[in-house]
């Protein structure tokens, strides 16, 4: 399934995921995926382009772009949100303009903003790391990844030398995925009685009219 609908009687606002493939491992390109984690926490600041774009015109509770790299995708996430068409709609008007306007692109990788995500970034990889169950966490998706090794050993020099040019070759060789109808799969989650008019909204944004079931469905289907 490349879009679907789903409704869950008793909930009160609507979920929304959207997710590209991203195969990008830190043992083979680690320029590439600090660039990619910078990226996405850069456009996910609070007070960054995403979270105006959608959470300042009150379209949802919040937003995001997130990388996982042991499960191998980019994903973009709303949560507690009564109009995903249009936080969705935001979502792709922004990167369009990070795309074709000179004028935004500089203004969202400014040098400013990424020093903030890098900041934010390695604030939250140190505060993860103080954790014992985080730290089992890393192994464990280490061992996922690739059976039984140490865990990536960080450069921070290379992380501080990512520049604009490398957020750029990541937005362009990934980010733009979120455009490409084949390569995007949507999930939405919404109340049973209003999710027949959540998909006829929704449909432009998730490239195609999405299926629509009920969650009991779905678990009868097994």
């Amino acid at each position: 399934r490349r879009s679907l609908v789903v409704g869950i009687s008793g909930v009160d606002s609507c979920f929304l995921t959207q997710t590209v493939l991203c195969p990008v491992w830190s043992k083979d390109n680690l320029r590439v995926f600090y660039a990619l984690q910078i990226l996405t926490t850069l456009i996910s600041l609070s007070e960054g382009p995403l979270q105006t774009a959608v959470r300042g015109k009150g379209y949802a509770y919040g937003t995001g772009v997130h990388f996982t790299e042991w499960k191998g995708y980019l994903q973009f996430y709303l949560y507690e949100t009564r109009a995903p068409h249009k936080a969705l709609e935001e979502f792709h008007v922004l990167l369009r303009g990070m795309r074709d306007d000179a004028a935004v692109q500089s203004a969202i990788l400014s040098d400013f903003n990424i020093a903030s995500a890098k900041a934010s970034y390695v604030y939250d990889l140190k505060s993860n790391r103080c954790v014992p169950i985080s730290i089992i966490d890393i192994y464990y998706k280490e061992f996922l990844k690739s059976g039984p090794r140490a865990a990536p050993a960080d450069d921070w020099t290379l992380l501080d030398n990512i520049d604009r040019d490398d957020l750029l070759d990541a937005f362009r060789t990934y980010l733009l995925r979120f455009l490409d109808p084949g390569q995007v799969s949507t999930l939405v989650v919404c109340n049973v009685q209003g999710m027949e008019g959540t998909a006829q909204d929704c449909a432009q944004h998730m490239h195609g009219t999405p299926e629509v079931v009920k969650l009991q469905q779905l678990l009868n289907q097994g």
